[in-house]
This record gives structure tokens, C-alpha cells and sequence, in this order.
């Protein structure tokens, strides 16, 4: 599992489960395992089922650390399924027990999928305390595997927060540290995220090596959810190569999202950048299930402001509508995320200006210029400083 072969460690803990006479721990432990493993190929219904069966085996006969990897992946198929206070509920009932059993439990250090639900519902400042608690609990204990984790949810959270620099920094060190322990699962989407932060930083070459070293991995059978691998792709690809042919990329990821909201959960931002590619490559029916899925995902997390502005922002930006274009920039005004704010900014100036409200457009274009400067989104700040000067 930690080498990143998670069809065969589903394999294998099938095999093992099949095996008659097995000590309840044993199979805590094979179930808390094939649920993580369950996750990273895709099988949601599956990884939460195992992760139950762990939990609960776990907790019977004192298997504490099965029942915390079995919250934690529970955790993580509530986040992808869009249901964001149950990820939080399940990664902070694993971080109580943890607590409360100490060593055995602690080990699985819960805190790197708490601080992941945590940066979900822009709770930026809980997240970032639950990750400083947690990695000096690593560095206490010695269990190095969860070193990279820190590093790439910690620089999810700097990104999320706009500070593009640091970011990049945590998750060059994640990808060292985890190929100096062979865990090349953990390098995978560390390596994705620095993808999309050298475009973000219009950095497309050293992009470019991130993907093939990626590439690389997965060739090797490494595995990754799709949005660590395939939008990380997709990212690159539009910004080289335009929206078509990132649209090809990402048809697994559209046709999913009905079911699998993750990407927008994760990065809001990714709403409005989805439908831009489909309109993009005229595929207006992708374009409407990203709105579609934007707007259930706010619907059932209606105290996540960034869900709220990112499926006004999607929505006005399929239809061209500019009370949908101010609703997402009044609602992401009151969000943790200044470049998502940006985006729907530079976004909804176009629809505003197309309806001739010129000031109001100049004031966004604006004021996005001078957020992507002080984040270091060069690649925005670049196209925003002509579209300026254009006009």
C-alpha cells in the first residue's frame, strides 16, 4: 500500500480476508488497509464499507489503530462525495481515539486527514494548527512515513490560502522526502500539486518535468486519484496546448462529478475552470454537469462560503449572467481564498463589461491584478496586467 501498488494490496487483503480462522485484529487491520486502497482506485462504496468493518472490528477488540485508519479512510469518501462535515466528524473521531489510546493509534496520526477536512470547509486557521500539532507528534514518535502527508496537505493549505511560494516549497520537500523512503504513492500527488502550482506561477517548463515525472510513476502501476493526476494533466494542457485537447484529459473526472464532487470540495476554484474548458472546446452539456454538481456540493455544505461563490461563479460564468458574477464575488469576498476570489473577479468583470458596465469591470480587473501579485500567480497576473493595458 505505502508503495503505491493499491490494486494489489486490494488483492492481497481480499486474500487475506478469505482465509478462514482469522484473529479479529488481523482482519481490523486487512480491512483498514483495503479501504485505504479501496479509495485510491476508485471504489468509494467499497473503501467506506472496509472502513466501516475496521472501525467497528477495531474498536471490539482493541485493534485501536485499525479503527482509526478505518475512520480516516471514511473520511476521506465523505470528502470526495461531497459530504464535508461527515469528513470532518470521521477524521476528528479518529483524532479523539488517537488521543485518548496513545500509541498504537497516535501512529496513524488522524491530524493529516483532520487538517485535509478542515482546509474543505475554509477552517484555514484550525487547519493550519491541527497540522503544526500533528507533525510535531510525528517528529516525536519517529514515524516518518507520514512525513510526506504533512508536507502535501500542508501545501494544499498554503495554496488554498494564496501563498504560492511557500507552497511550492512544502511540496518540494514532500516529493524529496518521500522518494527517499520509496513511498511513491505519496510522491504522486505531491508532484501533481507542483504542477499546477508552475502554471499557476507560469513556470510551464518546470511543469512539464513535474508531469513526466509523474508519468513516470503511474507507468510503473502508482496509483492516485484521478484529481491528483488527470486535472494536474489537464491544467498543463490548457494552458499549452488549449481547451480541447484538456478536455480529453478530463472526461472521466466530468462524468463523474454527480457522484465524485472532490475537485470542486478541494479546490473551488476548479468549478469555473472546468466549465471554462468545456465551453471552451464547445461541450456545453460537460459545462452544465459542472454547474449542476457545483451547485448540489453548496446546496449540502451551505456553510462553506467558497462552495457558495464557486457555483455562482460557474453558473454565471456558463450563462453570462452579472447578478450571478457579483452574487460569487460578494460571497467569495467572505471566503479564505483570494484566488478563487480573483478568478471569479476577472471572470465576472468580462460579463459585467459585455453588459456595458465598464466601471464596475475596470475595478475587478483591478483589483484581481492586484491579488494575483501579492499571491505570485504570475500566469493570471500576466494575462490580467493585458487585458488592462488592452483597454
Amino acid at each position: 500500500k505505502q508503495a503505491g501498488w493499491n490494486r494489489t494490496s486490494v488483492e492481497y487483503a481480499n486474500r487475506g480476508l478469505d482465509t478462514p480462522g482469522l484473529p479479529d485484529e488481523t482482519i481490523a487491520k486487512l480491512d483498514a488497509i483495503r479501504a485505504h486502497a479501496l479509495f485510491y482506485v476508485g471504489d468509494l462504496a467499497g473503501a467506506d464499507d472496509s472502513g466501516r468493518r475496521a472501525d467497528a472490528a477495531g474498536r471490539v477488540c482493541e485493534s485501536f489503530g485499525a479503527s482509526v485508519m478505518g475512520l480516516t479512510a471514511r473520511s476521506l469518501v465523505a470528502q470526495a462525495a461531497g459530504r464535508l462535515d461527515d469528513a470532518c466528524d470521521f477524521a476528528r473521531s479518529a483524532t479523539d481515539t488517537a488521543d485518548r489510546v496513545g500509541e498504537g493509534a497516535v501512529n496513524w496520526h488522524p491530524r493529516i486527514w483532520l487538517g485535509n477536512a478542515q482546509t474543505s470547509t475554509d477552517l484555514f486557521d484550525e487547519a493550519s494548527r491541527t497540522f503544526d500539532l500533528g507533525r510535531r507528534e510525528t517528529e516525536r514518535l519517529g514515524t516518518r512515513w507520514a512525513v510526506p502527508l504533512w508536507h502535501y496537505y500542508r501545501a494544499a493549505l498554503l495554496a488554498a490560502w494564496g501563498r504560492l511560494d511557500e507552497a511550492i516549497a512544502e511540496a518540494d520537500a514532500g516529493v524529496s522526502t518521500a522518494e527517499q523512503m520509496t513511498a511513491f504513492q505519496l510522491a504522486l500527488p505531491i508532484l501533481g500539486a507542483l504542477v499546477r502550482l508552475s502554471v499557476a506561477r507560469d513556470e510551464l517548463a518546470v511543469a512539464s518535468e513535474h508531469l513526466e515525472h509523474m508519468h513516470r510513476l503511474t507507468a510503473n502501476g502508482i496509483t492516485a486519484a484521478p484529481e491528483d493526476v488527470a486535472w494536474s494533466e489537464a491544467v498543463l494542457l490548457e494552458a499549452t496546448a488549449g481547451p480541447g485537447v484538456a478536455l480529453q484529459t478530463l472526461t472521466d473526472i466530468y462524468d463523474a462529478l454527480p457522484r465524485r464532487p472532490v475537485l470542486i470540495a478541494q479546490d473551488p476554484a476548479a468549478a469555473a475552470a472546468l466549465v471554462r474548458i468545456a465551453l471552451g472546446a464547445g461541450d456545453t452539456a460537460r459545462a452544465d454537469t459542472v454547474v449542476a454538481a457545483a451547485r448540489r456540493l453548496a446546496a449540502s455544505n451551505p456553510h462553506v462560503r467558497s462552495l457558495a461563490g464557486a457555483s455562482a461563479h460557474a453558473e454565471g460564468l456558463r450563462h453570462r449572467d452579472p447578478r450571478l458574477a457579483r452574487m460569487a464575488v460578494d460571497l467569495l469576498r467572505t471566503a479564505p481564498r483570494p484566488l478563487v476570489l480573483a478568478s471569479a473577479l476577472e471572470d465576472g468583470a468580462a460579463v459585467v463589461l459585455a453588459r456595458g458596465d465598464r466601471p464596475t469591470a475596470d475595478t475587478w480587473y483591478r483589483e484581481a491584478l492586484e491579488i494575483t501579485g501579492s499571491c505570485g500567480a504570475l500566469r493570471a497576473q500576466e494575462r490580467l496586467a493585458k487585458l488592462i493595458g488592452n483597454r
